[in-house]
């Protein structure tokens, strides 16, 4: 129709198995690895077919049986005639798999792509692949030497992986690959003898990685660029930290790492005369669910925190843990892991929605008209809606402040979130105050008729349990007065609430 977007899916990666490159069988136990494979080696495997939602099977139509879905996954299904308008759908395959035993899991990613014309579709997939391979840094210390194809630590020399074999497999093999000596002649000069005088053999175990040139080119891991940055390119911006939140009664807790501090000192992003100047906090309090992320002017600032507190930040020693202790060096500068820095948020509610953003900071020193001033450089918003946080009542020592909120509840209660397509149920009453121990909660009529039950274990601080007011028998519940009861070994407790539809 006229007026809406073009839209697109994209395959971007799946699980992938190094494995599949071994091609030597002369090492003891490679042939045994290569048949142990369970992905291919690459991201080669995606399939898309479009279905007419309103054509029949093996018309055009999605596939109903098991078997025909199969078959549609593996591309030998009829797919629709695009020719004609209809209500499409489209099916994105990943596979196949070699195998997938008991406990083993597989992942794959995907891009869903929007823009107001086909050209625009066309230049924003291209943008989404670029963005998720995202931009490779060199975070470890490098001690190989460039263009010895026989040191591979730290990603140098085409080493693109450091391996590490599932349980039970065990095999020998050569790392270094030295058949790209003949591949690679522009890169790795040829040794005064070939083959090389020196065999190498490494037996690669569970429980220990080795660097390791499986491909057998330099384009991968090549200058010891061995860190991937997903949905990140070199750009004049600095970077997001990586961030933890928690959530507990009536307080979020905020933490992050120093990696920004690292890339920006180092020159590294986003380069030039930027330098490392802060981090802000931002909260978001009301997230109806649209598919945008929402505007910048709905965020509330919670705090400022920078090396310099001219402007009127907070001193970053305010917001920073020195017991956290570094976990590696890049650029020789220590990075600390996430808490390095931590910020408390307490003016939340239990039971409501919460989304929270850090971002980092960079200045460098500009003059305008003669002025000496200082620029602010802030790395852009990335978050989702499924990192919400909500905060829970705490549990209690006994039952004596158990309690349902809100009550009355009328139609609907202020933290509820609005409905979409496959989650509809989204209202919902609480019991707060419930025990430290496991318990059970039941609701009844007023007439004694059995509603539901709810398993709840509050042995780990969580004293909040959810209901959204359907019976055991999968129907909503009427207006009226309900008792309700909870049990557990540190007592027994009953009340009542209201609900008015």
């Amino acid at each position: 129709a006229k007026g809406l977007p073009n839209v697109a899916i994209i395959g971007l990666t799946h699980t992938t198995d190094p494995l599949g490159y071994v091609t030597n069988f002369t090492f003891p136990g490679a042939r045994e690895a290569l048949a142990a494979a369970r992905a291919p080696r690459r991201d080669t495997t995606f399939r898309y077919t479009v279905f007419a939602q309103d054509l029949p099977p093996r018309q055009g139509g999605p596939p109903i049986l098991d078997a025909d879905r199969y078959a549609a996954m593996a591309g030998e299904y009829p797919a629709a005639n695009l020719t004609y308008p209809h209500d499409y759908a489209v099916l994105v395959s990943c596979g196949p798999f070699a195998t997938l035993e008991p406990g083993q899991s597989l992942e794959f990613e995907v891009a869903f792509v929007v823009a107001d014309q086909p050209d625009s579709l066309r230049a924003n997939l291209q943008s989404a692949l670029l963005l998720h391979r995202g931009a490779r840094m060199n975070m470890q210390p490098d001690t190989a030497r460039p263009g010895l194809y026989s040191q591979g630590a730290t990603g140098m020399n085409g080493h693109e992986v450091c391996y590490e074999p599932p349980v039970g497999l065990e095999f020998s093999y050569d790392p270094h690959c030295p058949e790209k000596l003949i591949y690679d002649r522009a890169y790795y000069p040829l040794p005064s003898r070939f083959p090389p005088t020196t065999p190498y053999e490494v037996t690669y175990r569970h429980g220990q990685c080795v660097w390791t040139d499986f491909d057998c080119d330099a384009c991968t891991g090549l200058d010891g660029r061995e860190t991937a940055i997903r949905w990140y390119l070199p750009e004049p911006s600095p970077p997001q930290p990586l961030v933890r939140i928690t959530a507990g009664d009536r307080t979020v807790r905020v933490e992050w790492d120093d990696l920004p501090e690292i890339l920006m000192e180092a020159r590294i992003i986003p380069g030039g005369a930027w330098r490392f100047w802060g981090y802000r906090v931002y909260r978001l309090d009301d997230w109806r669910r649209s598919s945008l992320l929402p505007e910048t002017t709905r965020w509330q600032t919670l705090g400022t925190f920078a090396v310099d507190t001219s402007s009127g930040a907070h001193p970053l020693s305010t917001v920073l843990d020195a017991s956290v202790d570094y976990d590696s060096i890049a650029y020789e500068r220590k990075h600390h892991p996430v808490g390095r820095y931590r910020f408390v948020d307490d003016d939340v509610r239990d039971g409501f929605d919460y989304h929270y953003v850090v971002t980092s900071i960079a200045s460098r020193p500009i003059i305008l008209g003669g002025v000496p001033q200082t620029e602010l450089l802030e790395s852009p918003f990335r978050t989702v809606f499924r990192e919400r946080v909500t905060p829970q009542h705490g549990a209690r020592p006994d039952l004596s402040q158990v309690r349902v909120v809100p009550n009355p509840f009328r139609a609907g209660a202020e933290w509820d979130r609005a409905p979409v397509s496959g989650d509809a149920l989204t209202r919902h009453l609480d019991f707060f105050g419930l025990p430290r121990a496991r318990c059970q909660i039941r609701i009844y009529t007023l007439a004694g008729d059995f509603v539901v039950g709810i398993e709840h274990d509050g042995r780990t601080g969580d004293g909040q349990a959810s209901w959204d007011l359907i019976s055991r028998n999968g129907q909503d519940v009427v207006s009226g007065v309900y008792l309700f009861t909870v049990d557990s070994d540190l007592g027994h407790k009953v009340g009542r609430f209201v609900v008015i539809r």
